[in-house]
């Protein structure tokens, strides 16, 4: 059993190897990060034995010191409590006790704003808010393994998909500390938990503590403004946007200038603002703040977006789909490669067989290809072709046959648009029917080119099947979801199939717009030979990190460009046999 002393020492250690695989600070600073633990531990020395104890250990990687940290810092408490430096061993206190260790592990904000602001200026907007929410969560600000906890799911609305939570990372507190919160001498430092005063505060029973928190100063709409991340995540990257000064919200024509302001700035988030009514719920109403976070929503997807965009794999999970609508599940294309079980829930992982790699060699062609607004399967012909030097029809256009209208006025708009709105707006339903034939056995794709928010619903059926009138429609999934209109796939038919396209005015406004109605089947045999064919030429990828990436490809003719599906950002550092070489953006 190791001694008590030995213990200690052990893991002040311990966590210093966790702050060095992780990069909190540099490694310069490792002694006088050591010194400092020892101070707050109440230990004078560490024995040369346990540094090379220690040293011995192999290496961590990121995922292994994440997993670590919770159990070095409760060896620390469990040692701190024993030896009278922590007052109490519950919750309130052992969060404040590891907040102040992990203090000593984080840089000085003007470090950790010179880091980010170099980020921002020379590489993107992305790069350092990744830096920042990774420093975030190594620091422990964000307690990862509390986060674990929390149960998360998400559900299919009319207004699109609504992501639902129940937040179990914010830890309960006990009755003594409730108590001692009571009688605790009140204090108006900081004035509240939202105040630039938090970073780096120690904390007290009635105030959690902040020593490892940092905050970025930001400016919006010409006022000094903090960017900081929410310790208990209720989405993605939740991130706080708040006042320097303790002013109290007041939503007004000015707030949607700040919002608009700040995504200008940080284009990846998101962000919005709670009424400034108590009937809302717990926010601070009394600091001027917004909240926002980061999702990455990849919809309306195609086997060549697939390709292209280089999806390796697929999930599937019981009760959930890959593509817009219950119906329509994961590509039969696509092969299982793993399967389990877990509760109620059984995942599927399935291979992709045409995945292109991060980049492929391609004619000179792709750089002359001019895309249109509002045919997307006319662009992926387009973009397909000019990269594998090809001239086939991939997607196929199957024209209207038939269609009908219920209830249905409309009008044309000068832009090339079609009004559709209820005739009578007494009568529930409103719709528009388009009857198409397969021309193939096929995915069957639909998109309506439009710049007008207006939600729809569709319903699909075999014209057979509707005209015998035996069985209802199917729903297929609504059009215009999430700000963002998308290809929909409505499902895989076979040759000389007729079918039913139902679209019904679904919105509150009692209206929708379009310029046509394009409906478009898919070549899948002849674009998988493509790929095969491309697969040839891909950039193996060789080695990787956050920063770069480096890789071999091989270009069998002069004059061959490498294609990148990967955004170009400002900062980009490019050489191709060590020789730096520029790169230019497609059309």
């Amino acid at each position: 059993m190791i001694k008590e002393h030995d213990m200690i020492q052990e893991r002040i250690l311990e966590l210093v190897k966790y702050r060095l695989t992780t990069g909190l600070v540099d490694p310069a600073d490792e002694v006088y990060t050591v010194n400092r633990l020892l101070e707050v531990l109440g230990v004078d020395d560490i024995e040369d034995e346990t540094f090379e104890k220690v040293e011995a250990q192999p290496a961590w990687t990121q995922e292994e010191a994440e997993e670590k940290l919770e159990g070095i810092l409760e060896d620390m408490m469990t040692y701190a409590y024993d030896n009278g430096i922590m007052k109490e061993n519950s919750i309130v206190y052992k969060d404040l006790f590891d907040t102040k260790l992990m203090g000593c592990l984080v840089n000085a904000p003007s470090v950790i704003r010179a880091r980010f602001k170099d980020l921002y200026d020379n590489e993107s907007s992305l790069a350092a808010t990744d830096y920042f929410y990774k420093l975030s969560c190594d620091s422990n600000y964000i307690r990862r393994q509390r986060i674990k906890k929390d149960m998360k799911w998400t559900t299919d609305t009319e207004y699109g998909t609504l992501d639902v939570t129940i937040n179990l990372s914010k830890p309960e507190k006990d009755p003594k500390a409730i108590a001692a919160a009571k009688n605790a001498k009140q204090s108006a430092y900081p004035k509240c938990q939202l105040c630039k005063e938090n970073e780096g505060y120690a904390g007290r029973v009635n105030h959690p503590a902040r020593e490892n928190h940092r905050i970025i100063p930001v400016t919006i709409n010409n006022s000094q403004w903090f960017f900081q991340y929410s310790p208990y995540v209720y989405y993605n990257e939740h991130c706080i946007v708040f006042n320097s000064k303790h002013t109290p919200m007041k939503i007004d024509r000015a707030t949607f200038g700040k919002l608009l302001d700040f995504v200008t700035q940080f284009p990846h988030y998101f962000v919005g603002s709670n009424a400034d009514l108590p009937i809302v719920g717990g926010s601070i109403l009394s600091h001027d703040h917004f909240q926002g976070g980061h999702y990455t929503k990849y919809d309306g997807t195609t086997f060549m977006t697939d390709a292209l965009f280089d999806i390796k794999y697929l999930m599937d999970k019981t009760g959930n789909t890959s593509f817009v609508g219950t119906r329509v599940k994961v590509p039969e294309e696509y092969k299982l490669t793993t399967e389990y079980t877990e509760g109620d829930a059984t995942y599927k992982f399935y291979n992709n067989p045409n995945a292109l790699g991060l980049g492929m060699v391609s004619s000179p062609s792709i750089e002359d290809v001019s895309l249109s607004e509002d045919n997307p399967f006319e662009n992926q012909n387009m973009v397909f072709n000019a990269l594998a030097g090809t001239t086939k029809e991939y997607f196929t256009k199957i024209p209207v046959i038939n269609s009908e209208m219920e209830n249905v006025s409309t009008s044309q708009l000068t832009d090339g648009h079609t009004k559709y709105f209820p005739t009578d707006t007494s009568i529930a339903e409103c719709h528009i029917d388009y009857v198409v034939k397969m021309d193939k056995d096929s995915y069957l794709y639909m998109y309506l080119p439009t710049k007008y928010e207006r939600s729809c619903n569709v319903w699909i059926q075999d014209e057979d099947d509707y005209m015998d009138g035996s069985e209802p429609m199917e729903y297929a999934g609504q059009f215009f979801v999430g700000d963002n209109y998308s290809i929909m796939n409505l499902g895989k038919f076979y040759e000389g199939q007729e079918l039913r396209i139902r679209i019904t005015v679904a919105n509150d406004d009692n209206e929708a717009y379009w310029k046509d109605q394009l409906f478009y089947t898919f070549d899948y045999d002849s674009f998988a030979q493509t790929c095969a064919d491309m697969q040839k030429n891909v950039l193996e990828v060789t080695s990787f990190k956050d920063t770069y990436l480096e890789g071999t490809v091989n270009a069998e003719n002069d004059g061959s460009v490498l294609f990148t599906t990967i955004p170009y950002e400002n900062g980009w550092t490019i050489t191709v046999n060590g020789k730096k070489v520029t790169a230019e953006k497609t059309k």
